[in-house]
């Protein structure tokens, strides 16, 4: 059922109209014969300035609205492919990357092979006695992310004290051997 307007106009005569105004703003072949792939689709919930902006651009561009609406569709939809994408290889690098977090240990003796064996980033954290051994530093830097509330640690003398220092924080002793 129709509502009448302040102009005494009904609702529905007032959005046949401006139907009609688009149907007229269009590719005069497109109106005749339809391409094989098109439809005509009625899209609700337009703003009015933007799709006089899109009028506006295809009247410059000497295009139909349908010709740019087909293309803007097109590139909103190469762009979230696009985003989606991106977020895939996002989250898989993440979990690559991801930090192995060993805590609440009293004491705790672990290999540079042993840490290799995790395939992944390692932190220690709250351990009482922490000795890391045979490692390497370039090993231990590719690998030991952060050591946090330890109150000794021991590492192998390969390591450099500064690669150790990097990556540590509340360490009350700290030894090479």
């Amino acid at each position: 059922m129709a509502k009448e307007n302040k102009t005494g106009e009904s609702k529905k005569v007032k959005e046949d109209e401006e139907q009609e105004d688009v149907i007229d703003q269009g590719d005069e072949e497109t109106k005749a014969e339809p391409k094989p792939e098109a439809k005509n689709v009625s899209v609700k919930g337009v703003q009015k300035s933007l799709y006089q902006r899109v009028l506006d651009l295809a009247k410059e561009t000497g295009r139909s609205v349908g010709e740019l609406t087909n293309d803007a569709y097109k590139a909103l939809l190469l762009t979230a492919s696009g985003a989606k994408e991106f977020s895939q290889h996002f989250v898989e690098g993440a979990k690559q990357v991801s930090v192995q977090s060993i805590d609440n240990i009293t004491e705790l003796e672990i290999t540079g092979p042993e840490l290799k064996e995790l395939k992944r980033k390692v932190s220690f954290n709250h351990i009482k006695q922490l000795t890391i051994s045979d490692i390497t530093d370039e090993e231990f830097s590719s690998i030991v992310v952060g050591i946090h509330n330890v109150e000794e640690l021991t590492v192998s003398k390969q390591v450099k004290k500064t690669s150790v220092l990097k990556v540590c924080s509340f360490v009350n002793k700290i030894k090479l051997e």
